[in-house]
């Protein structure tokens, strides 16, 4: 089988025709099938998500997270899923189309929209305006680093700057060697 070109909207719409709603975990199976029998897509996937799911489950409170890069919403529902009561997920992405569209749609079919917020804008845009928050100052307990990878380094040094993270956050970065 040849697999498609990767389309957001087609990958939605294969969630909705085939996982059950408000089940995090289906959508997740859903969106884990479309990558593997139709469109490879950029997501941290099944594999890495089960290591990523350990760790976060060692992170003791786990209720504020933020994840740079939302493409279409993998991550953040594989995060808020793990989240209790009152836990959010800050997800940071420029392009706004994945951000209000497709991404938005995944975490709401999954049941998660009270515990996804989604922030268009580049980290360096976006970061300075979530250190703002008295709620958020030092008070990250998880950062995930999925997106740009020229932007790694810098978007964490910055994250460390504006002072985001309590003491022993656990960061998590993928596609890493």
């Amino acid at each position: 089988m040849t697999k498609a070109e990767f389309s957001p909207a087609a990958a939605l719409a294969f969630v909705k025709e085939t996982a059950r709603p408000r089940d995090p975990d289906a959508v997740l199976a859903a969106l884990d099938e479309f990558g593997w029998a139709k469109a490879w897509h950029m997501s941290v996937g099944d594999e890495k998500g089960v290591i990523l799911d350990e760790e976060l489950r060692k992170v003791d409170p786990l209720m504020t997270v933020v994840e740079l890069g939302t493409f279409v919403g993998y991550s953040a529902v594989r995060i808020a899923r793990l989240l209790p009561p009152g836990g959010k997920v800050y997800t940071i992405d420029p392009e706004v189309e994945r951000t209000n569209t497709v991404a938005k749609e995944v975490v709401a079919f999954a049941g998660l929209a009270d515990k996804v917020e989604f922030v268009p804008g580049t980290a360096a845009e976006a970061l300075p305006k979530l250190s703002a928050r008295e709620e958020l100052k030092g008070k990250v307990d998880c950062v995930f680093i999925d997106h740009h990878k020229d932007y790694y380094l810098s978007d964490l040094q910055l994250i460390e700057k504006l002072g985001l993270l309590r003491p022993g956050a656990l960061v998590v970065a993928d596609n890493v060697v």
